[in-house]
């Protein structure tokens, strides 16, 4: 997707906002996530189906939108409107249809270590709430080195 130049640079297009896509004959409401690929993203190659999610949709970067939708050909256009006002956000075209896409989101925790054993740490005052630790339960964290 490319952001439509006729579109203030004012006007924010955020990850998870509902659009309207018109991709050939169908129209449909979803909320995109936008993402760029890499070129190294967690030791692999954007080859690898790896993608970092950005936070917005921003001017001359091109940018991939995941949604949930019905299967349409490659290379079929799009247009991809905003919900409130029907003004047109940005116009682009399908890749690929692929379900084992990865899509990666940064996060920074901090904490306090508490015990330390070759490999393994153990860090205090990471979470504050329950529903941060379920959240990230099954996850793998990896330090920078």
């Amino acid at each position: 997707l490319d952001r439509h130049p006729a579109l203030p640079e004012q006007q924010l297009l955020r990850t998870r906002d509902t659009f309207e896509l018109h991709m050939a004959f169908r129209r449909f409401r979803a909320c995109p996530i936008f993402s760029h690929a890499a070129s190294k993203v967690g030791g692999g190659s954007s080859k690898q189906g790896k993608y970092l999610e950005s936070n917005f949709l921003l001017p001359r970067i091109p940018t991939q939108a995941t949604v949930y939708a019905p299967t349409v050909w490659p290379n079929t256009p799009i247009l991809m409107f905003r919900s409130k006002d029907m003004r047109l956000a940005a116009t682009g075209s399908t890749t690929m249809v692929d379900a084992d896409r990865i899509i990666l989101k940064r996060v920074t925790l901090t904490g306090s270590p508490f015990r330390i054993h070759r490999a393994t740490v153990v860090v205090r005052w990471m979470f504050n709430h329950a529903s941060d630790v379920l959240a990230l339960a099954g996850s793998k964290l990896f330090t920078k080195l």
